[in-house]
């Protein structure tokens, strides 16, 4: 088709949508179905297969009906915008040269600074007052965009602003803030930034005014800083953030006959991941790193990611300007029946992993292999996932526990090498006549073994699901870890009491006792050459009973890192060895706390303090971020600590039902 001077639609998302012709008369109001569509076809970068489409907006809906759906639904669109959609074999699209979108305007203006123009688009939120209640990765996605937009609104007004305060013009700066502010109302960052342009400009009692008439929290730190200074008549000259540096983006591969969607309905037109800076900034920093409003400083982020990199059209640019490189978080859902799914650390572009039920899900080498864990009628099998489809590498195995190894989140005593290629497992074993009564107790919480059992350890190959024997005695060998290098296998066994760890040098075989205690060493977490775990029974014992150790494993030196009246359990290095976290019991199993520590100052603070219970901890690999899991709202959800994890805890689930056994890992 040639190429128009002028589309001959323009259609309208930011706020209620609406579609105009080239003269500007309204083409008529849209039923949410065909807003929806043309809103999710608008907005990719090529055309969409309709399967993607019918399980998109009828999921429930069988895949005849749900295809019957979708060609009436184009068929109503195409009778109300001639010539838009194009449909070719199993794809369906639009002809971009025929329709603008006011989000890609919305964002050019963004990315060179026309930040008034910007602001003249903006007519409300993303498919303001839109609902599709069939289809909860529609609204996902709808909710995915509207909080992005919002951000890159606040952000980049955020950032002029603050660039006029540094240029003495604190009057231009409170009307910019004004217009965004009736655009924005619940921004906090935008209010606070606004009594200081107020104060700037000689107006203290209206800049107070404006802080306690608004509905922040007075209590907050970056309220409390703001009027102070307002008080005391400081900070009216801000420095300019310095400009970052903005690396080329490669282009993104496509794999061959790929609609540029993923696998799954809820992967759609992303903006790049959002990641923040860490903590120590650069030395000139804004108003806002400064005073410590972190959601400001995650706008700003935004800011950086959105219109530093984004090209305007759709499509995924890498993150630039930013120091901590983004994660994925593979989880298991009950949305439907039991899948595995993942999401960005934001609890955004949620999509599916595996096509039947089946979880958990462990990704090695950077997500390149995944790893399952299947029960079938004739015992439990170990399995890829290949094109999210099942596929065993090694089973039956007639008694794998029901642990949960940190970072390698599942039904299985077991952890997978750092490269790979083998897992080392507990393995349920028949006792074979032998004497267990001797045999101490079995430490609650380990699984749901046979409490006369015996269970030994053996190394599986994840390419030809072999198997090799590493103990065999009658005792009970559970919760291997390998160590970072892959070198070697730490677990713990009671062969010697009560329970305490063990290594193995793989290559030679030889066992060395690493601890000596009365009471059962558990859940150890190997970084480096420390090793941190917790003492005592599980649930049901006295107050106080279990506490964290950390053990040098180059001088077999042991420090005690807590003595308390609470169950200090489930500890998880960080991926530098400098920081852990992990679940204190307050008030028995189902009341719980995520506590973190700084090892080289003993510092201790509450990353969540929640009704019910948090618990499995897991680091970001390169931040002092907490992920975990929380059970106290009636349902299991994942949550996340705020950047440089003393900020207020963010629900990354959002959904109805249960999500859980959550594995972190890096994407970048």
């Amino acid at each position: 088709m040639s190429q128009r001077s002028k589309p001959d639609f323009t259609f309208k998302v930011l706020g209620p949508p609406q579609v105009e012709k080239a003269n500007g008369s309204p083409v008529g109001r849209l039923s949410p179905s065909s807003a929806a569509l043309l809103a999710y076809l608008s907005l990719q970068r090529k055309p969409v297969a309709r399967d993607h489409l019918a399980s998109l907006f009828w999921p429930r809906a069988e895949t005849s009906k749900a295809r019957h759906s979708l060609r009436q639904l184009l068929s109503r669109i195409r009778a109300r915008l001639p010539g838009l959609i194009v449909a070719s074999g199993e794809q369906a699209g639009v002809d971009r040269s025929m329709i603008e979108v006011d989000v890609h305007q919305f964002e050019r203006e963004i990315r060179e600074r026309r930040i008034q123009s910007a602001l003249g688009l903006w007519r409300g939120h993303f498919m303001e007052g839109w609902t599709w209640p069939e289809s909860w990765e529609l609204e996902d996605w709808i909710e995915r965009e509207r909080t992005r937009l919002d951000r890159l609104l606040e952000a980049a007004v955020a950032e002029a602003a603050e660039g006029l305060l540094a240029a003495n013009r604190s009057g231009d700066s409170s009307k910019l803030l004004s217009q965004a502010i009736s655009a924005l109302p619940n921004s906090e960052g935008l209010i606070l930034l606004q009594a200081r342009a107020l104060a700037a400009s000689g107006y203290r009692p209206e800049a107070e005014s404006v802080l306690v008439g608004a509905d922040l929290d007075e209590e907050g730190q970056g309220f409390q800083d703001t009027l102070e200074e307002i008080r005391n008549g400081n900070g009216t000259q801000v420095p300019a953030p310095p400009e970052p540096e903005v690396p080329v983006p490669p282009e993104p591969e496509v794999p061959e006959g790929a609609d540029g969607l993923g696998d799954s309905p809820d992967e759609p037109h992303t903006t790049g991941e959002l990641t923040p800076e860490k903590t120590a900034a650069a030395p000139h920093r804004s108003w806002f790193r400064r005073n410590g409003v972190w959601v400001s400083l995650f706008a700003a982020a935004m800011a950086v990611v959105a219109f530093l990199g984004f090209d305007g059209e759709g499509g995924s640019p890498p993150v630039v300007g930013l120091h901590v490189p983004p994660v994925e978080i593979w989880f298991c859902s009950h949305r439907e029946e039991e899948y595995a799914f993942r999401m960005d650390e934001n609890g955004d572009n949620k999509f599916s992993l595996t096509r039947e039920p089946g979880c958990p899900v462990i990704p090695v080498n950077g997500g390149e292999k995944a790893i399952t864990f299947r029960s079938f009628a004739d015992g439990a099998y170990v399995g890829q996932l290949i094109d999210g489809h099942f596929q065993p590498i090694a089973g039956p195995f007639l008694g794998m526990g029901s642990s949960w190894p940190k970072r390698q989140a599942g039904p299985l005593d077991g952890n997978i090498s750092p490269d790979g290629r083998t897992m080392v497992v507990a393995l349920e074993l028949q006792p074979d006549g032998l004497d267990t009564s001797a045999l101490p107790r079995f430490p609650d919480g380990i699984g749901n073994f046979d409490p006369h059992s015996v269970l030994d350890l053996f190394l599986v190959d994840l390419e030809d699901g072999s198997r090799r024997r590493l103990t065999h005695d009658a005792a009970r060998d559970y919760e291997p870890r390998f160590l970072p290098d892959g070198s070697g296998v730490l677990w713990g066994s009671q062969r010697d009491g009560p329970g305490d760890l063990y290594f193995m040098e793989l290559e030679s075989g030889e066992i060395d006792r690493l601890t000596f205690g009365t009471l059962p060493a558990r859940d150890p977490s190997v970084q480096g050459m420390w090793v941190a775990y917790h003492r005592g029974w599980g649930d049901g014992a006295e107050e106080g009973d279990q506490d964290l150790f950390l053990l040098d494993l180059a001088t077999r030196t042991e420090r005690r890192l807590t003595e308390n009246d609470w169950n200090d359990t489930g500890p998880e290095l960080s991926h530098d060895g400098r920081m852990i976290c992990w679940t204190a019991k307050t008030e028995g199993h189902w009341e719980a706390e995520i506590m973190a520590m700084d090892l080289e100052t003993g510092d201790i603070w509450h990353v969540s303090d929640m009704p019910g219970r948090e618990d499995y901890c897991q680091w970001h690999p390169s931040a002092p971020v907490v992920f975990f899991q929380v059970w106290g709202t009636g349902k299991q959800e994942i949550y996340r600590s705020g950047w440089g994890a003393r900020g207020p805890a963010v629900n990354l689930s959002r959904h109805v039902n249960d999500d859980h056994a959550p594995v972190v890992m890096g994407v970048g």
